[in-house]
Order: C-alpha cells, then structure tokens, then sequence
C-alpha cells in the first residue's frame, strides 16, 4: 500500500466525513477522555481568538526553543508498553541556539540523537533510527501544541477535571456541524484557563498525556511540569521525571563540532512532530450493530528512505480482532519515503462486512 502525502491530505479530508463512507462508532469513554458530552464548534472570531491565545500560551510555556535562552535539561524515564523498545531510559539536551545544540537519549541499550552545529544536524549514533518512546519523551516536553492554526476546524467545551474546571479544546480538518463529544479525526489540548498551563493532551484517540505540577520547574517564566505520564488503551506505559533544567553559561560552542564519525555518516534531519492520516480496509469480521466503520489508531513510526514502519502499537484494543487487523495491515504496508523518520498515528478505518440478508423462501 503506497500512499503519497498529497493522498494523505485527499483522505484525510474525504475520511473525517462519517456522511461519506457510512456511520462511525464513537471514541471510546475513559477516565480521560474528558469530553463526554457535546463539545461545540467555534464559529465567531472573537470565540476563535480565545481559544487560540489558550493554545498559544499553552505551548509557549513548554516551546523552551522559541525562548533562545541557553538551557541544559535532563529527563529520565521508564516504559513498559509492547513497543520493540522498553525499559528505562533517558534524555539530556543541551540548547545554546537555533543553530547549535545537542540532544542524546536511550532506552535499554540503545541510544540516539541529533548534534547541530553552524546549522547543520548530524547523528550521534551510528544509526538515524529514533524509538519510539524517545520521539514520545520529546514531543511532550518540546512540541505540546499545534502550529500556527489557519483554517483548522476549533470545538471546545468546559471539563471539570481534578475538582477543577477546565477548557478542552478541539482541533481537526474538517467534523459535522452537529455538536458531538470527541471525534475520531480531533486532536485534545485541555488548558487550565487560569494559569495557562496544560493538563491534558492526546494527539489521537487512546493515547493521553497528563502533567503533574506538583514541584513543578520554574524557568524565566515557563512552568514545567515535573512528572508527566502516558497512557494507551487505558494502561500507564510511560511515565517521565525532569530532572533538571538549568541556564547553560558555560559551554564552548567549539564542543559541537561534529566528531570524524558524525561527518563520515553525513546529515540528518531532527525529528519533526507527529503527523497523522487515515486508511480505509475492508474488515473480514461483520458488523453486529449499526456501525460498518470501525476505528483502530495505530500509532507508528516509518523509516524515511523506505517508507518501512519500524515500529507499531495500537491504541485501542477492545475488539482483539479488529486490533490485530489494523496491525498486521500497517506492519505490512510500504509508505511513501519522505526523506525523514516520521512519528505517525494512522487512523485505520475497518468497514465491516453486512450479514448476508436472508433469501425470500416464499414462491
């Protein structure tokens, strides 16, 4: 299955419209999925404006890179999850500016990371390949919100989350009109309207990240949570402690200089953040209700030079069946290289087949 970005976007938009290709079971109820009841489209500017500023604060108290103050951070973390790579890790990034700068990580046995000097990033591993838990350790301190936001499509709806309440808000390409709970195609950012500070987040249905405060980190007006935790399909499998950050003052710029070795493997490109898209596959298993749509995200990572998937979760798992088809499709299928390892979480979109309707006897 070969499918190019352009087809990404096509199915994207045609496939987060339920109207199209039949109906869709809902995002399944959980502790937190805090969106259980309508959340509603905002239409006006000025509701947009609100919900846009919420966003953008929300991600510059994590984005440490817009501040270009120098900065050294330590992290370590532990994952148990059924991932090819698990077990205690840990990361450490060291930050002068755009253009210098190192990051080095591990789990188990296994490291990698990136180096840039004059605006050039190289490896620090002999290998490009990144685990997943470590693009999942560094999307939750450095890329916690969307970009700029044009034309997406914003919900929002008040949560009391924690005794506390609290706005979630709803981003995606394109969903009905009619108000609903969360739908499969949105991303969630719940925010704290009064400190600004994000509580939640969940890139995709089944996966959720939630920030502890308690003894949080203060940096020249960030706010750093100290524990943030992961869980998928309703299970803890990640959880982080930052260790430190602190003002680097003292670092030779000359320390970033690629090594013999990082110049001999050539350059490679920092890890951007997710990207997520949708597939549709006919199911062998058959509807037993009115849903002829069922949704598995898989949560993945894809080899840049041959569009191969190196590593697969699912992230719900109610119907085994269902999950094991979602996953030995994505496992199997061959992507578009796009010149870089990409995180990605496909929403694959099982149509279930109808039972046979039963023959007329009657002559």
């Amino acid at each position: 299955m070969r499918i190019a970005r352009l087809l990404y976007l096509l199915l994207s938009f045609l496939l987060c419209v339920p109207a199209l290709f039949c109906q869709t079971a809902s995002v399944p109820a959980g502790p937190l999925e805090l969106i259980t009841d309508n959340a509603h489209v905002l239409v006006t500017p000025e509701q947009r404006t609100v919900a846009i500023k919420l966003l953008n604060r929300a991600r510059r108290n994590y984005n440490l890179h817009e501040e270009r103050r120098p900065f050294t951070l330590k992290a370590s973390f532990s994952s148990n999850g059924q991932s090819l790579y698990e077990g205690a890790g840990s990361m450490e990034e060291s930050w002068l500016s755009e253009r210098t700068w190192r990051w080095t990580a591990q789990i188990g046995d296994v490291s990698a990371g990136r180096s840039s000097y004059g605006g050039h990033a190289y490896s620090t591993s002999g290998s490009e390949i990144v685990p997943m838990r470590i693009y999942m350790v560094r999307d939750t301190i450095f890329a916690t919100g969307p970009g700029p936001i044009s034309k997406q499509i914003i919900r929002a709806a008040n949560v009391n989350y924690k005794g506390n309440e609290i706005i979630c808000i709803l981003l995606s390409e394109s969903v009905p009109p009619t108000p609903a709970p969360r739908l499969w195609g949105e991303t969630e950012y719940c925010i704290d309207p009064h400190t600004g500070l994000l509580q939640t987040w969940s890139e995709a249905p089944g996966i959720y990240v939630t920030y502890d405060y308690n003894e949080a980190i203060e940096f020249h007006g960030h706010t750093l949570a100290r524990q943030i935790s992961f869980v998928e399909d309703g299970k803890n499998i990640l959880n982080l402690h930052l260790d430190s950050l602190e003002e680097t003052g003292t670092l030779d710029p000359g320390s970033f200089k690629p090594t013999p070795e990082m110049l001999a493997q050539g350059e490679a490109l920092n890890m951007p953040p997710p990207i997520r898209f949708p597939i549709l596959a006919a199911s062998a298993a058959q509807a037993s209700d009115r849903y002829s749509i069922q949704p598995v995200i898989v949560h993945a990572t894809i080899d840049g030079k041959k569009g191969k998937i190196i590593e697969a979760e699912a992230l719900q798992n109610s119907n085994p069946y269902l999950t094991n088809e979602a996953l030995n499709l994505v496992k199997g299928s061959s992507n578009s290289a796009m010149g870089m390892e990409r995180e990605v979480f496909i929403n694959v979109r099982l149509r279930l087949q109808r039972p046979a309707r039963a023959q007329n006897s009657s002559h």
